[in-house]
């Protein structure tokens, strides 16, 4: 940060960077051993922005977020305690006092309650009050506030962190985003109606809009209290990277049961309220693309339940269809998850529809998913389609046991949504989006692209064992470095681990040509002592 050459003068009162106030008058919280007049620091400037200027700043439990102008630029940060983390695509850090703003403002938030910070909340407060109107204004008092706010600040926080540490956002600017609009960021209560009055519209450039959030519910309110119980939160879209292919699928969705409301709407039932508007699509792609998380997330976006039933090579009709089992010593009919969303709407995953024996899976769904739209409860009851339901079948590509979906069945799918594996800036967004630390995603994304082309180097010739190494086992082994193990040790208990499941000696080899060759990386998190 750069020093200032020349004092400047406060916009709020007549003082000047620099200057020290009377003897006398200093913080409660500086030590006892120091004598010396407190001093107007380039605080009084960033006070200037705060009451003066435009300016946001929100707050979620463990940070804040701000963004202001400065030099005609426009930054965004967020603060912990830890560090101040800067948008890199907009401006990077400011290269002078204004660097102190997301710092100073964090001291003011509910986030940071260290001792002593009840005088700076409670002396802001107070130059508020007095700023407040130009009647209860006094130049005096005006000067007592922002000298006391200048040395309290000093000795609560900037004597204890000498350097401002600065980086770019550790937290994706999407979830940020996100964040604002559905609350879990909230506006600082302290910092209130300061900017009443001043147009925040300044602030706001095409990128740096948040925009407005597209409505996907599906307006039906007659799910049962059961079916309730299996929409997802939409919580669940916090940390939730939003795919092209999420997108596209809720969109159609949408637009499909929207046309099917109206009929409903006019009294019409079955397949006249379905006409051609019923919606059956594949997901397929590696394990570990996200295809049964892409169908949960949809589910959220369009408040309908959603209910995954797997399949296998031992899959039978009666996973479909139901069948009479015993329950609590009586013969009675069980019901499947398959047959409650036929029946009364929401969306059905088939979980590895490839992997069930193709006659089993057409004599049990082929007149299920499309006209007449019937299913055969108990293998003789028929049953209509619910004009509300959804049939998305997930396929894993190039893995043991999966198979070109029959012919016939595929035909029946009208749409095929491919789940390639994420960019790298989408793969460590969608890591970050977990809560795990920037540097610990960058470096087992690196870690994970070297052993995929260790493994798919010609000399090698083991490229069949990258389909092992997904992004679940990014997450372990992030998940095993936030438990304190050391990166290198994490790697093994994770991705190299699921190498070992399936060629043990393959896996030793990645462990001495990659990982050992690896930097150390970012220090573990120390064990507290018990």
């Amino acid at each position: 940060m750069k020093t200032m050459k020349n004092s400047q003068t406060s916009k709020i009162a007549s003082v000047q960077t620099g200057k020290y106030g009377p003897a006398g008058l200093m913080s409660e919280n500086r030590p006892s051993t120091v004598s010396a007049a407190a001093k107007y620091s380039t605080l009084i400037l960033v006070l200037d922005k705060l009451f003066l200027e435009p300016f946001q700043a929100m707050e979620s439990d463990h940070c804040i977020y701000c963004k202001f102008e400065h030099s005609g630029k426009v930054y965004e940060a967020v603060t912990d305690k830890d560090l101040t983390s800067w948008t890199s695509w907009l401006s990077e850090c400011p290269d002078d006092y204004m660097a102190l703003l997301p710092v100073f403002v964090y001291t003011l938030s509910t986030v940071y309650d260290e001792k002593g910070n009840e005088e700076i909340k409670e002396t802001f407060q107070a130059l508020k009050e007095c700023m407040s109107s130009p009647e209860k204004r006094d130049e005096s008092k005006l000067k007592k506030y922002m000298l006391l706010i200048c040395d309290s600040f000093y000795y609560v926080y900037a004597k204890n962190y000498a350097t401002i540490k600065n980086t770019e956002f550790e937290i994706p600017r999407e979830i940020i985003m996100k964040g604002i609009y559905n609350g879990t960021f909230k506006p600082m209560k302290l910092l209130q109606g300061l900017s009443e009055g001043i147009d925040l519209s300044k602030l706001e450039t095409e990128e740096l809009m948040v925009e407005e959030e597209e409505d996907f519910s599906i307006k039906y309110d007659d799910w049962t209290e059961e079916q309730k119980l299996n929409i997802p939160s939409k919580d669940l879209l916090n940390s939730f990277v939003v795919t092209d292919e999420a997108l596209s699928l809720a969109r159609k969705i949408k637009f499909r049961l929207d046309k099917v409301l109206k009929r409903m709407k006019k009294g019409m039932t079955g397949v006249e309220a379905i006409e051609n508007d019923y919606i059956n699509c594949l997901m397929v792609g590696r394990p570990s693309t996200g295809k049964t998380t892409v169908a949960n997330a949809i589910a959220a976006m369009t408040g309908m339940p959603i209910y995954t039933v797997p399949f296998s090579k031992n899959t039978e009709e009666d996973t479909v269809e139901g069948k009479n089992k015993v329950v609590d010593g009586k013969i009675g009919f069980v019901e499947t998850d398959f047959l409650k969303a036929y029946e009364h709407g929401g969306i059905i995953v088939c979980e590895e529809i490839n992997l069930a024996d193709p006659g089993v899976v057409m004599g049990s769904i082929g007149q299920a998913i499309e006209k007449p739209f019937i299913l055969m409860k108990d293998g003789y009851m028929p049953i209509r389609r619910h004009p509300l339901c959804v049939i998305i079948g997930t396929m894993n590509t190039g893995t043991a046991g999966s198979r070109p979906l029959n012919q016939a069945l595929s035909s029946r799918f009208r749409c095929t949504y491919v789940l390639d594996d994420p960019t790298k800036d989408t793969f460590l967004k969608i890591l970050q989006s977990h809560g795990h630390k920037k540097e610990n995603c960058k470096y087992i994304y690196d870690a994970y692209t070297k052993i995929i082309g260790y493994l798919k180097d010609p000399k090698q010739s083991q490229e069949d064992l990258c389909e092992n190494l997904t992004l679940r086992g990014c997450f372990g082994a992030l998940e095993c470095m936030d438990e304190g193990q050391e990166p290198k040790e994490a790697l093994k208990n994770s991705l190299i681990g699921k190498i070992a499941e399936v060629d043990l000696e393959a896996s030793r080899s990645v462990q001495m040509n990659v990982i050992d060759s690896l930097p150390d990386g970012p220090a573990r998190r120390r064990r507290r002592a018990l």
